[in-house]
């Protein structure tokens, strides 16, 4: 484990120390050791005789310090002196849960104005002590995409402009200091269309006249026609 770096593989702490000396005295009789919460604790929570202190097990996220001081025969003590900072973080971040885009862009609904989106997000809070470290963000045309695109730093995440039509899907999840991941989540699905459809190609009147012809039977016409087509974008309205 690291010194004074945020992990989450190892709660179970063995630790040894060397260098103490007492090279013109009566000798190294024990070491008190302090091991808490507090950076400048100075209350023994134990007295050991080998450089070696093997913490009882922490299961919740944690910053524990371990402090020292040695002590010779003759009872002197030297001063406490901080070797060791242990950071665990065991809880994963929750993931986002509320994304906008800058420009006007409305989640799940179509629109023809917005082709180089902004987006931000919010929700998101990392309770074991770590604290968020950053983003892994997919954006995709997959709903169910799964493999990040991108890693970002902050709660925000500018893509390429976008063809239309089509309906991209931003997904994101926080990750610690520690390296817990929360899960994927979907804050944001785009879609664009500025593309017009394509005008119909056949009309009728269902009456039986025809088209550019004179006729003296159908003085209140109903037409229907076919053809029109939006390709893959929002459809016909």
């Amino acid at each position: 484990v690291p010194n004074g770096v945020w992990q989450n593989v190892t709660e179970d702490l063995d630790f040894t120390w060397s260098g103490a000396t007492d090279p013109f005295g009566s000798g190294v009789l024990n070491y008190d050791v302090y091991w808490g919460d507090n950076p400048n604790g100075a209350t023994p929570t134990a007295t050991v005789t080998e450089p070696e202190y093997d913490p009882v097990p922490i299961t919740v996220s944690f910053e524990h310090y371990l402090r020292i001081r040695t002590r010779d025969r003759q009872e002197n003590v030297s001063d406490w002196q901080t070797f060791f900072i242990t950071r665990y973080d065991g809880i994963a971040p929750t993931a986002p849960t509320e994304g906008t885009e800058a420009s006007g862009a409305q989640n799940g609904e179509w629109q023809n104005t917005v082709a180089a989106p902004h987006f931000s997000w919010s929700g998101q809070a990392d309770s074991g002590g770590s604290g968020i470290a950053g983003y892994e963000v997919i954006w995709s045309t997959s709903q169910t995409a799964s493999v990040a695109t991108h890693t970002v730093v902050s709660a925000s995440f500018d893509p390429p402009t976008v063809g239309s039509p089509s309906s991209h899907y931003l997904r994101v999840r926080a990750f610690d200091a520690a390296g817990n991941s929360s899960d994927w989540t979907d804050p944001f699905a785009f879609m664009l269309d500025n593309s017009p459809p394509v005008n119909p190609t056949h009309a009728v009147e269902t009456g039986g006249t025809h088209n550019d012809e004179w006729q003296n039977s159908i003085s209140d016409p109903t037409f229907i026609w076919t053809g029109a087509t939006d390709g893959f974008g929002s459809g016909i309205k």
